[in-house]
């Protein structure tokens, strides 16, 4: 996460909003590490 986070700063980036319902977003799921597949929809924001 770290990484990522250092990632959105060199680009002066605020943040990262990861979204993902039903799987329809594989990277978000594998950025996050989450199991698949998952029944509820969800918001992550890396700051």
């Amino acid at each position: 996460m770290r990484s990522i986070q250092g990632a959105l700063r060199d680009r002066g980036l605020d943040g990262w909003l990861l979204y993902d319902y039903h799987g329809i977003n594989a990277i978000a799921g594998r950025v996050l590490g989450l199991p698949h597949p998952l029944t509820r929809r969800y918001f992550v924001l890396i700051p």
